[in-house]
């Protein structure tokens, strides 16, 4: 996708946990794009990972996490898993933005590994929502986003709160 517009007020609202932004992918989604996609994720170590655009790019994203996932980080990989249900499912949430709202397309991109599926048109402050969600929920990986999480949790005893994911635990 482009920068500015939708995925510059998503950026705004995620703040530092916004690690990267892949733009040009191209038309069917092409390898190369993909193995972009692929590089960084992985060294950014993403949390959660939002596609914006057409089918090539919710494509992409989707084969992306699915090598990803797989340890799949060259062309040569992409072989492994061209049948369908080889290899492990993706892990890593992926929020996908689509115009497709028909039942068969929410399942196969279910299927697939997308964890959120927002039909077009929706509201901008929705897609902000699901992500800021999501990254509740996704413990983060980058060593200084955890530790100012970590410093935002509550203690009390053998009760621990945790307000940015919304979740308690007691005795660890």
């Amino acid at each position: 996708t482009r920068e500015g517009g939708l995925c510059g007020a998503v950026q705004a609202a995620i703040g530092a946990r916004c690690k990267a932004l892949v733009t040009g992918i191209g038309a069917h989604s092409p390898r190369g794009d993909v193995l972009r996609i692929i590089a960084a994720l992985k060294e950014t170590q993403a949390d959660v990972v939002v596609g914006f655009g057409g089918g090539s790019v919710t494509d992409a994203v989707k084969v992306a996490t699915q090598c990803l996932t797989n340890d799949v980080t060259d062309m040569d990989g992409f072989d492994r898993l061209k049948v369908p249900h080889t290899g492990k499912p993706p892990t890593l949430p992926f929020i996908m933005v689509t115009a497709r709202g028909d039942v068969e397309s929410v399942i196969v991109a279910k299927e697939a590994g997308v964890s959120g599926f927002i039909r077009k048109p929706f509201s901008q402050r929705l897609l902000v929502e699901r992500v800021k969600a999501i990254l509740r929920r996704v413990a983060p990986k980058d060593p200084a986003a955890q530790k100012e999480a970590d410093a935002k949790q509550l203690e009390r005893g053998h009760l621990r709160m945790d307000p940015e994911r919304h979740a308690c635990t007691w005795k660890n």
